[in-house]
């Protein structure tokens, strides 16, 4: 229960980013590194995740809209190059576990 409550804490404060959205950004990474930096391909993306091409489409659009990608293609109607943007934040634990919540109350007592 913990875990599914820190999660939606952690996601809706900001403080975190979702598992699906890290591979997103991993993958794009990971063929970048693979092609020599050369920007991805949606189609190319959604088959590194195993996806259908929307639904790789729609996470690299979370991730472009919250700068983890870029897009280098500017012109419209064209495929998308991705490549990495912003660096994604570390996993920070927004809710303490219950064992820390025990040892502050010790250390109060």
């Amino acid at each position: 229960m913990r875990k599914i409550v820190a999660d939606l804490v952690s996601h809706g404060v900001g403080r975190t980013v979702s598992q699906a959205l890290r591979e997103t950004v991993d993958a794009v990474s990971q063929l970048q590194n693979n092609t020599g930096g050369a920007g991805v391909s949606m189609t190319t993306l959604a088959h590194e995740l195993n996806l259908d091409k929307s639904s790789a489409s729609r996470r690299a659009k979370e991730a472009l809209g919250k700068g983890y990608l870029k897009n280098l293609e500017d012109k419209r109607g064209r495929p998308a190059q991705l490549v990495l943007g912003d660096s994604l934040p570390d996993e920070v634990e927004v809710l303490p576990t219950a064992d820390a919540l025990k040892r502050l109350e010790a250390a109060c007592h």
